[in-house]
């Protein structure tokens, strides 16, 4: 049996692209949630709530938090395009836990590599 070829291993390492997800759920100020004592490893339990962490003009670091609890970081772009968004008033309807959206990118650990963020009802 022959070794790898130059091309052979070039396939093995481009067949692990990553592809986009799609992640629903609360826009958050990830600082505030950082203060609370953080939402990223829930009891199953007791799953965690953001309390009150709605992202303000203010916000500079964001998350998502997802329907089980889970909070999972936006990357640089995510943050400020979330800022952008946020800060220019084009949100839809917000309560004190967050402003629902959905993110479209690639999940690396408790980031999110964000393509997109769109306001949702």
């Amino acid at each position: 049996m022959k070794g790898f070829t130059p091309f052979g291993v070039l396939l093995l390492l481009t067949s692990s692209v990553c592809v986009a997800e799609t992640f629903t759920g609360k826009l958050v100020d990830s600082a505030c949630i950082d203060r609370q004592g953080g939402t990223t490893t829930p009891a199953p339990e007791q799953p965690a709530t953001p309390r009150g962490c709605a992202p303000t003009r203010s916000t500079s670091t964001f998350g998502i938090v997802m329907s089980d609890g889970r909070m999972l970081r936006l990357d640089s772009t995510g943050n400020a395009n979330a800022a952008e968004m946020v800060h220019g008033g084009s949100r839809s309807t917000a309560d004190s836990n967050g402003i629902p959206v959905t993110i479209t990118g690639t999940r690396d650990g408790r980031t999110v590599k964000v393509e997109n963020i769109d306001f949702t009802q």
